[in-house]
């Protein structure tokens, strides 16, 4: 299986996700609403990128990401 940069992107972005946000939460240990937040974008963002790839073939999901983006 060729390794593409999508599949770098989204392991770039759990590790992230997993590793960096808990460590920075554990270093601070008092700031837990803003890493919640970068936490749970970064997540959103990973399944928003991991559904559009999935469903990259649809003329619906086309359509709607050439009128809006």
């Amino acid at each position: 299986m060729k390794c593409t940069n999508i599949m770098k992107l989204y392991f770039y972005m759990y590790v992230f996700t997993f590793f960096i946000v808990p460590g920075a939460y554990l270093s601070t240990m008092g700031t837990t609403d803003e890493t919640m937040v970068v936490a749970l974008t970064t997540l959103a963002l990973g399944m928003l990128l991991t559904y559009l790839h999935k469903h990259r073939d649809n003329e619906k999901l086309q359509e709607f990401l050439a009128t809006y983006l």
